[in-house]
């Protein structure tokens, strides 16, 4: 039997209290973001990333408030929070995926190429990542794993009627995320929302 002598890496999360909806981040002591979940309940983000976090075994979480230099971790935070109060202003982060398969980090890296205020179909990012049509359904879930909501944008991703369909964070969330970036381009690209946005 071979035992790992690799290193846990130590990552620190907070909680960020912003409108209409609150965060839960994981970042480094740098400034780097490995997780971001949205919700009403502080509670509830916690319980999810414990849950999340079951199987990242090299990681050892610790709460922001034990980091002795928390600039640039506190920089990351500030800037995420600006991001939820104002979707349409871009924030620049760095990010380090540790979830996912092959699949799943694939598509996500081809929802990061997607600016502010465009949206595609479930359908369009399978034939960016030349996949064949039917493979829309995998795209929907590789979007329900993302751990690292806005920055990873599966919010703009639509169902092929312009329906918002489902998001990991509610589907209030990302009519709400999808109205402040896109403005009145909303009415031009026809997106229904039954009357979420």
């Amino acid at each position: 039997m071979k035992v790992s002598n690799s290193p846990r890496k130590h990552l620190y999360y907070t909680s960020v209290f912003a409108t209409p909806v609150n965060a839960l981040l994981v970042v480094d002591p740098e400034g780097k973001l490995y997780y971001a979940s949205l919700g009403q309940n502080i509670t509830n983000l916690q319980n999810l990333l414990v849950k999340d976090f079951q199987h990242q075994k090299h990681v050892q979480l610790k709460p922001l408030s034990t980091i002795h230099d928390k600039c640039k971790a506190t920089e990351t935070v500030e800037r995420f929070k600006q991001l939820i109060e104002d979707p349409r202003k871009p924030q620049e982060f760095t990010i380090e995926i540790i979830f996912g398969t092959r699949l799943q980090r694939r598509i996500w890296q081809e929802l990061m190429k997607m600016p502010i205020g465009e949206v595609k179909t479930y359908t369009q990012i399978a034939d960016g990542l030349n996949l064949l049509g039917k493979y829309a359904r995998v795209i929907g879930a590789g979007c329900s794993s993302n751990r690292i909501a806005i920055v990873v944008p599966c919010h703009r991703v639509v169902g092929s009627d312009k329906q918002l369909t489902g998001y990991r964070y509610g589907k209030d969330t990302k009519a709400y995320l999808l109205k402040h970036e896109l403005g009145d381009k909303l009415l031009e690209i026809g997106l229904a929302s039954d009357g979420a946005l």
